[in-house]
């Protein structure tokens, strides 16, 4: 699907949702849900999966849910939990699409493995320092936390232990794919150098390993925890596209639009960009609304307005 196609699905909706009395509240409470992780046994509830190669699974959701569901919560204290879960559900939605562009950066910056120059490492760092105060109720307090507050302390320990066992798997992963490729890397030159000068490089890069363990520990958690939330981000608008996408074709199904009527309306939709077209405003609402309204017939519009007033 491309993205005009993709932009024209979404914003459609939301122009003609005018006559419906302006667009309705997108409940993402279920974005967060996914398969169910059954614990091995009661001793040691995990979340941290491999595969016969021995390499780590990622979650497709966040470590702190797929953790909380294998915890024996009582009925009260699963409500209040749940609670939790679907209220940030809704944050998570409001903070993507309000902050559109910033989340399109965020992508492009992290697509591609770590940054290749100094430049491009500060531009990153960059957009993770507008990401973290932008989306700040996403990162403060944690998720974990909150989620610790209402369920017994026991749980919540046990649900910190899940969580963090999680975190040091993939931050071990990550750093040792950069071993790999700094390996890789090196092996490449060394045929070059003198057994002396790559002693000597050894040395020094072991100085340097040793002196930034700690930093790197630092940084990798933080760069975790910007991805978490990232990963939270996109699959939050994915489901906005996906439920926009479904109710455009239901209301071009509606009002039968010809294939000359969705290239017009794909026009006046792209005029205003890509973040008006995902939040437009609602000056710009009324104005679509008014152009796509001259692109119908008298007849789509009465079909249009009849199962709306239904």
């Amino acid at each position: 699907m491309s993205t005009v196609m993709m932009l024209r699905v979404v914003t459609v909706v939301g122009a003609l949702a005018v006559l419906a009395g302006g667009a309705r509240a997108d409940d993402d409470a279920d974005s967060l849900a996914g398969p169910k992780i059954a614990a091995k046994d009661a001793e040691k509830r995990t979340i941290v999966r491999r595969d016969f190669q021995g390499k780590l699974e990622r979650l497709d959701e966040r470590p702190e849910i797929a953790a909380v569901r294998l915890l024996p919560l009582d009925e009260a204290t699963r409500a209040a939990v749940d609670k939790i879960i679907a209220e940030r559900a809704v944050t998570v939605s409001q903070i993507t699409l309000e902050n559109y562009e910033a989340f399109v950066r965020m992508q492009a910056a992290f697509q591609g493995g770590a940054p290749a120059t100094a430049e491009a490492r500060q531009e990153r760092l960059a957009i993770v320092r507008e990401l973290r105060e932008i989306a700040k109720p996403l990162f403060e307090p944690p998720l974990v936390e909150t989620l610790g507050k209402v369920m017994p302390s026991e749980h919540a320990e046990e649900l910190r232990a899940m969580v963090a066992e999680y975190r040091e798997a993939i931050t071990a992963s990550e750093a040792a794919e950069r071993a790999r490729q700094s390996g890789d890397e090196a092996m490449t030159g060394e045929k070059t150098m003198e057994a002396d000068e790559r002693e000597a490089t050894t040395q020094r890069a072991g100085r340097r390993a040793a002196r930034g363990e700690r930093m790197r520990r630092l940084i990798d958690e933080q760069i975790y925890e910007v991805r978490q939330v990232g990963r939270e981000m996109a699959r939050s608008f994915q489901n906005f596209v996906a439920d926009k996408q479904q109710k455009g074709e239901e209301l071009y199904a509606m009002v039968e639009a010809t294939p000359e009527q969705r290239a017009k309306i794909d026009a006046i939709l792209r005029a205003d960009g890509e973040g008006a077209a995902i939040m437009p405003t609602e000056a710009q609402r009324r104005e679509r609304f008014q152009k796509i309204l001259a692109v119908l017939t008298p007849e789509q519009r009465r079909k249009f307005m009849d199962a709306y007033r239904k």
